[in-house]
């Protein structure tokens, strides 16, 4: 709980001010940037990585963000910030605290705009036309540390004083700090706690007590000198990737995974080509006319969820930030109705509701209430997704794939690639190169060319969407219904159904018979709807591939003979993840997105461009690991008995 105490903001709980409002920002410029050496410490650096404990009210990354500003001539290409917070201010105090901060103000404006309204889990925003990576960790600062995936700099230790809040100091805090620092790292805090000094230098640190800020005699600045050993449990999906120098890539691929996958190397300065078969983006699952942005929501919390929220979150940032002149006709926030179709739906939906969400994020409304949302009547009640709605598909790509740094090439098929000094070669039918870079990644869907490279565990899905003429009454539907397909508002007088869903199969030709069960399961559930509506053609039909967990893989192609021969090995306490050799180097896989491809594109390709380049993930570690490509193969191999020590 807040409130104010002689003009400071007042955490109630913590018996304790957030800062103190007459010299607020110059402590952090003292503690924080100069304890920690800045902006020397990030001089002509690639990437930087900052790690907070305590978010408050963002003041320290305001400064930090500053600081950047101002040091164009020897700032890193891209600024990571990592922060941790348990119990985030609303947006409404957030902005009060910062008009004490005139001149952060342009910074603070832009954080406010961003801020998250749902208080859980990570959260990845970027600014500054992508060179500022904000990555907001809301929960326990323990189970956060034990869940990043980071190689970490400078650390700001903020929290409330040791005496007040001593689990932010506490040892496994401390031991966590130093298993994700490196022989570099530095860290700067406030306080100079006898109990914080001795925590930090059992976890590795050498430390020192120097002047505190004002009239604070002293603080504690450290540096990494003894990094402790610490029993990596997941080695299989740990490795350290290659410095590619000459960033080049080739993207197989011109869908929705390839183009975001390309669209975020470009924005890091790389140089992309993709490669795709048809004479056109989009010519598979991804070129389905409008596609559904929403999330997918489960009864109790589950992983499924927390990754689906995730990613539809960080999606509608990035279609929030599409260029003025190409974001209308790109997207439309229609706002998306899932309707409970029968009583465990409904009993679903009210297990949701029950948890809380922000209304910004998700709303349990009465059928009146539906109604009255989406312009026709409606029998059922549902949950309401205000910020939801449907793209454009192929001008998405487009829009994506429009930079200077990617080149896109049409009408080629690759057929083998083969890899020699450091850099990948791709070949077409007739044995020509075609291509060649560093790294390659594969991002072409339903496609078997390459399984002998890496025999992932995937599931082809036909479907296809149908068009259905609009009468003057289905033209009043202003919003997408979920039900047991969808059916979207009227564009250009018509309607998207969707989607049939074949499991197991190809999709090989339009049919009347899939446009049939398009319009059957809308009139199963809105049969007042389909009166006087006039023709049913077909849209698009293609072929969408999921996996066993229902999560895309994303990560490095793998050997898995070799895997097979280095699981024993990676059992040993001392083993060294650097020293993984089952993955084939600079390869990379990216498919198995499923039916929510297009809202869980972009944050994955986010995921993998940071896993190549060694920067943070946005995903947490349990997430993070059952995206990898080899999560299947582990679990079989764990499964197994231990093999007897000779």
């Amino acid at each position: 709980m807040l409130t104010y105490k002689d003009n400071n903001l007042y955490s109630i709980d913590y018996e304790d001010i957030y800062f103190s409002i007459d010299d607020a920002l110059s402590e952090s410029r003292h503690v924080f940037l100069k304890g920690n050496r800045l902006p020397d410490r990030w001089s002509q650096q690639r990437t930087f990585v900052i790690a907070e404990t305590g978010f408050g009210t963002g003041r320290n990354f305001l400064a930090a963000w500053h600081l950047w500003s101002c040091s164009k001539n020897t700032r890193p290409e891209i600024l990571h910030y990592i922060s941790i917070e348990k119990h985030p201010l609303d947006s409404s105090t957030l902005i009060d605290v910062h008009r004490r901060f005139p001149e952060l103000a342009e910074y603070a404006n832009k954080l406010q705009q961003n801020y998250p309204s749902y208080h859980q889990g990570f959260h990845r925003i970027w600014f500054e036309s992508g060179k500022i990576c904000l990555t907001l960790c809301f929960g326990d600062i323990t189970e956060v540390l034990n869940n990043l995936e980071a190689s970490v700099d400078v650390w700001f230790l903020d929290g409330f004083s040791p005496a007040r809040n001593p689990e932010m100091w506490s040892e496994s805090v401390m031991k966590g700090i130093g298993r994700l620092s490196n022989t570099d790292t530095t860290l700067a805090t406030y306080t100079a706690a006898g109990v914080v000094k001795r925590r930090l230098e059992h976890a590795g640190f050498e430390v020192r007590r120097v002047q505190g800020h004002g009239q604070k005699k002293d603080m504690i600045i450290a540096s990494m000198k003894r990094p402790a050993q610490y029993k990596n449990h997941a080695p299989w999906f740990t490795h350290k990737y290659k410095s590619h120098l000459d960033r080049t890539a080739v993207v197989i691929g011109a869908g929705i995974a390839g183009a975001q996958v390309a669209e975020r190397l470009a924005r890091r300065n790389w140089h992309v080509k993709i490669i795709e078969k048809a004479t056109a983006v989009g010519g598979g699952a991804s070129g389905t006319p409008l596609a559904v942005v929403s999330p997918r929501m489960t009864a109790q919390i589950s992983l499924g969820e927390r990754f689906s929220l995730q990613c539809y979150l960080y999606q509608l940032q990035q279609l929030e930030k599409l260029p003025c002149y190409s974001r209308d006709i790109i997207w439309t926030e229609s706002g998306v109705l899932a309707l409970a179709k029968d009583s465990r739906k409904a009993q679903q939906f009210l297990s949701i509701t029950e948890r809380l969400f922000p209304k910004e994020l998700l709303q349990c409304v009465t059928s009146t209430q539906a109604s009255n949302i989406c312009g026709i009547k409606l029998q059922q009640s549902g949950i309401y997704y205000p910020k939801a709605g449907f793209v454009n598909s192929k001008k998405m790509i487009h829009s994506l794939i429009d930079s200077p740094r990617i080149e896109l090439r049409n009408d080629e098929q690759v057929n083998r690639i083969h890899r020699c000094n450091d850099h990948w070669f791709l070949f077409n039918h007739r044995d020509e190169e075609i291509a060649s870079a560093s790294i390659v990644i594969i991002a072409n869907g339903y496609d078997s060319t390459f399984s002998n490279l890496c025999p992932l565990a995937t599931t082809p899905i036909a479907g296809q969407t149908s068009y259905l003429k609009a009468s003057s009454a289905s033209s009043k539907l202003n919003t997408v219904i979920q039900h047991d397909g969808y059916i979207l508002p009227a564009v250009n007088g018509q309607h998207l159904l969707g989607s049939t869903y074949r499991r197991g199969e190809e999709s090989k030709n339009l049919t009347e018979l899939n446009n049939l069960e398009n319009y059957q399961k809308l009139d199963n559930n809105l049969p007042h709807f389909t009166e006087n509506v006039g023709k049913l053609t077909s849209a698009h039909h293609g072929t969408r591939v999921t996996t066993i967990n229902r999560l895309p893989h994303v990560g490095p192609m793998f050997d898995e003979k070799a895997l097979r021969q280095a699981y024993p090995t990676m059992l040993r306490r001392n083993y060294d993840s650097e020293q993984n050799s089952y993955v084939h180097e600079g390869l990379f896989v990216f498919t198995g997105l499923g039916s929510r491809g297009l809202t869980n594109a972009a944050l994955c390709a986010e995921h993998l461009v940071s896993m190549i380049l060694n920067e943070p993930s946005p995903f947490p570690k349990d997430i993070a690991h059952r995206l990898h490509p080899a999560r299947d193969a582990i679990a079989n191999l764990r499964q197994q008995p231990p093999v007897a020590r000779k």
